[in-house]
């Protein structure tokens, strides 16, 4: 068992039921205009991949393109949730930041196809 990503999908599946039971009740002047459904892709994306980073934290990242796989997620995952939260709720644009983490966290799934293909020590 590897603890930094079975901790990051605890702290990421918890903060995304808490940001989910947020947008479900809070009123729509807490967003801006449109910003609900941003939240949605943001709530989404976290609620997806804390499984994920639960298995490889149970699973144990016993291969490199794991551990790579792990890393990327896990920070793919906060910056573009962090930017897409900044937008939904403040209307603040964190410049590339979504789109890099974006790209870090497809990055992550290529390293996860990788291992499937390693074999492990």
């Amino acid at each position: 068992m590897t603890r930094l990503p079975l901790a990051c999908a605890a702290f990421y599946g918890l903060t995304g039921c808490i940001l989910g039971a947020l947008d479900a009740h809070l009123p729509n002047t807490a967003f801006i205009p449109g910003g609900r459904m941003i939240a949605h892709q943001a709530i989404d994306m976290q609620m997806w991949h804390a499984p994920v980073l639960a298995a490889l934290g149970l699973y144990g990242t016993r291969t490199r393109a794991l551990h790579i796989a792990a890393i990327a997620l896990t920070l793919g995952l906060a910056l573009f949730c962090t930017a897409v939260y900044a937008i939904a709720f403040v209307g603040l644009r964190l410049g590339p930041l979504a789109p890099t983490g974006g790209v870090i966290v497809m990055l992550g799934w290529i390293a996860l196809f990788a291992a499937a293909f390693t074999r492990a020590p």
